[in-house]
């Protein structure tokens, strides 16, 4: 009797042990219940190989191709994972030149409403960050929203959900310049605020 009761002891340690170990090497992950908890900022582009870290300071040409990182940062004290779906869906931009809102280029709001019915018509990603941890999930061109950028001064910032039905975010703006080939390169051109 007693070595069937130190078995079966035994098999139940086994057990518990096996089970714990497999739920410590899984990732705890936790559904993004509040979005809010993500800091989302913009960032500038990142410097091409050999290039002068100077040139993230100079104004973009006018027929640059003009593109912008956006970091997410959890800040609760939990894992998180961040479902990235398509830009037309997650993202709603707002670019502002000399102050006046320029609007999206043509068909870009259909395609917003197309996404708003259909939002996972493209190949769903997600990221996981841990505890304040940050990373790029998304880049954004500003040709895939906007015409040609006429010389200005810029400012860009979103609205962003990471799935349906969620509240939209807001990130930290950036501003930059657009400037002619003639205009002088040495004012800056990538500034967050």
């Amino acid at each position: 009797m007693n070595k069937n009761i130190l078995l079966i002891a035994s098999l139940v340690l086994i057990c518990a042990s096996i089970s714990g170990q497999s739920q410590d090497k899984q990732p705890r992950i936790y559904a993004l219940e509040h979005p809010e908890l993500i800091k989302l900022e913009l960032l500038p582009r990142q410097l091409e190989l050999n290039e002068d870290p100077k040139a993230l300071r100079a104004p973009y040409a006018a027929n640059s191709k003009i593109y912008f990182r956006l970091q997410a940062t959890n800040t609760s004290s939990q894992k998180v994972t961040l479902f990235i779906i398509h830009t037309y869906y997650q993202d709603r931009l707002e670019l502002l030149r000399d102050g006046q809102i320029v609007p999206y280029k043509t068909g870009v709001d259909k395609s917003l409403v197309a996404k708003e019915k259909d939002p996972a018509t493209h190949f769903v990603q997600s990221v996981t960050l841990d505890p304040n941890e940050s990373r790029e999930i998304e880049y954004l061109f500003l040709k895939d929203w906007y015409g040609r950028l006429e010389p200005g001064h810029y400012r860009l910032s979103l609205k962003h959900r990471f799935e349906p039905g969620q509240d939209w975010i807001e990130s930290s703006p950036i501003t930059f310049e657009v400037a002619t080939d003639e205009q002088n390169e040495s004012s800056p051109k990538q500034r967050k605020g």
